[in-house]
């Protein structure tokens, strides 16, 4: 459990940000399986606006790709999805859920609803907790996914830098309910404002 020093902390250097305010995301929900699994893993490292969005759109005008087994009959998705080892991760996840039956973003909602299914997810390579989260995300599951943003943030607002990924998750959920605010859209808001 993260401290209440912890919470005070985070959550007064956000109230004193300059610039920073509450955001609702605006992303996810596509009902295209190829823009879901695409977005999940191009967004580690990425340039949100000049890379990942394009390409998801990209992606998103496929109208074959709706589906997992679709997008995995199309054209090569490594080649589609480019960015070298991205592509080739994004091709691994749809065949992961292809096995698994998993074909549109309502099976994909309750497949990741089931938290016994998330061990076996985190074990597919080039998925971290992150991803995960990230996925649940995009599907409407909606929660904290620690990316780079939140933690450079929280190191800034005086969190040690060796805390957790679990341990950030926790303080992004307490600051937004001291906050009044659903945890999603927190994170959001941090990656929005961090991000410009």
């Amino acid at each position: 459990m993260v401290s209440e020093e912890w919470v005070t902390k985070y959550a007064t250097y956000l109230e004193e940000a300059p610039g920073f305010r509450m955001q609702t995301p605006d992303y996810g929900l596509y009902n295209h399986m190829g823009a879901t699994l695409t977005e999940a893993i191009a967004q580690q490292g990425l340039k949100w606006d000049a890379q990942v969005k394009p390409l998801v759109d990209r992606i998103r005008a496929l109208p074959t790709a709706r589906t997992t087994s679709g997008f995995l009959s199309g054209p090569p998705v490594p080649r589609l999805v480019g960015y070298g080892f991205k592509g080739k991760a994004v091709e691994r996840l749809a065949r992961f859920f292809s096995a698994r039956g998993v074909e549109t973003e309502g099976d994909l909602r309750a497949w990741l609803a089931d938290e016994r299914h998330i061990p076996v997810l985190l074990a597919v390579r080039q998925v971290g907790p992150k991803t995960v989260d990230y996925l649940k995300n995009l599907v409407g599951i909606h929660g904290v996914a620690v990316d780079t943003h939140i933690r450079r943030t929280a190191v800034a607002a005086g969190i040690p830098s060796k805390a957790t990924y679990d341990q950030l998750k926790e303080l992004v959920e307490a600051v937004a309910a001291k906050f009044e605010v659903t945890s999603y859209v927190l994170d959001f808001s941090i990656w929005a404002w961090s991000a410009r």
